[in-house]
């Protein structure tokens, strides 16, 4: 279980920022998703928060994405129903189009409404928001 200011666990295609702290999440997706890596971080990193915080802030970062190994993608959508309702916020940088349409379709309203996205490069202004209670 992390604690509130070090990243602990990254895998080599989710990997953990160290911009996570408190009931704030981010994350680099890179190459194809495994689960093994999507487990060991973002289930496991984003489930200790919410238990700890009862809330998640969550950022996503694209960089090199090639996408999802078949067990990856099903442990991600179900990732997505446990943890949505206990977001407070989410942000995506430089997301694919599918990424941004699979949110729309899938996740609640109240997220949509305090959600971002952000194109490549501004991993800063994007952890600076996601901190902030700034309006969506």
């Amino acid at each position: 279980m992390p604690n509130d200011q070090t990243p602990p666990v990254s895998g080599k295609t989710v990997i953990n920022l160290p911009h996570t702290a408190l009931d704030t999440f981010c994350v680099r997706y890179t190459g194809i998703i495994n689960a093994q890596d999507y487990k060991d971080v973002c289930v496991d990193i984003g489930n200790a928060i919410i238990e700890k915080h009862g809330q998640l802030r969550m950022l996503i970062e694209y960089v090199d994405f090639l996408g999802w190994e078949d067990d990856a993608a099903e442990l991600n959508l179900k990732t997505i129903f446990y943890q949505a309702p206990f977001a407070t916020r989410l942000a995506y940088i430089n997301p694919t189009e599918r990424a941004v349409m699979k949110s729309r379709l899938i996740l609640p309203p109240k997220i949509l409404g305090v959600m971002r996205v952000y194109a490549a490069g501004e991993l800063e202004e994007a952890v600076r928001w996601i901190k902030s209670n700034e309006p969506a």
